[in-house]
């Protein structure tokens, strides 16, 4: 906490972080969910973007971002890409404006080992290397071995219901009407 006019603590607000179903209910009975990024204060904020699910432009992960479990509590073993980064340069800054939430589709099911139907708890919880106000101007300027601030940030725990039918790319069986 930093003290401020009469000795009053502002403690430097988070970036907030909100997992939700995406809004085509098909897209999350297939383990897609929508990753929400907002920027709660009144000055610009940089995270580095290979932290988040923002480092690659389709659906899919850079690595492993997500505590995901089934129902019984154990965690699924990410099983998607491993894409390796270098050191960040300004070009893997995402700024963030003031009040500025931005959002992403994230396929769970491509990347981490969900197999079949049923109840999923997914939770972010990293730490963002993140930049503020004075720092983000800073960020054209970065040197790979610059020290970046580091935040912890956690999402809200999203209870997601794949469809089974779904998963497997099974649908409603064809009747057969007999021989042609």
């Amino acid at each position: 906490a930093v003290l401020g006019p009469a000795g009053v603590a502002h403690a430097q607000q988070s970036p907030v972080v909100v997992l939700s179903p995406p809004s085509e209910a098909t897209l999350a009975e297939r383990g897609i969910v929508t990753f929400s990024l907002t920027n709660p204060t009144d000055e610009q904020m940089a995270v580095v973007t290979f932290e988040t699910p923002f480092a690659i432009a389709d659906d899919r992960l850079a690595g492993p971002e997500f505590e995901v479990s089934g129902a019984t509590g154990h965690q699924l073993p990410y099983k998607g890409r491993q894409v390796r980064f270098g050191p960040p340069d300004a070009s893997t800054f995402l700024i963030i404006g003031p009040h500025q939430t931005i959002r992403k589709n994230v396929d769970l099911a491509a990347d981490y080992g969900i197999q079949a139907g049923g109840a999923y708890n997914v939770t972010y919880a990293r730490t963002l290397r993140l930049m503020r106000a004075s720092g983000v101007e800073k960020v054209k300027d970065i040197r790979p071995d610059e020290e970046i601030p580091l935040q912890a940030v956690r999402s809200n725990t999203l209870t997601i219901w794949l469809n089974d039918a779904l998963m497997t790319g099974t649908s409603a069986p064809i009747l057969d009407a007999g021989p042609r």
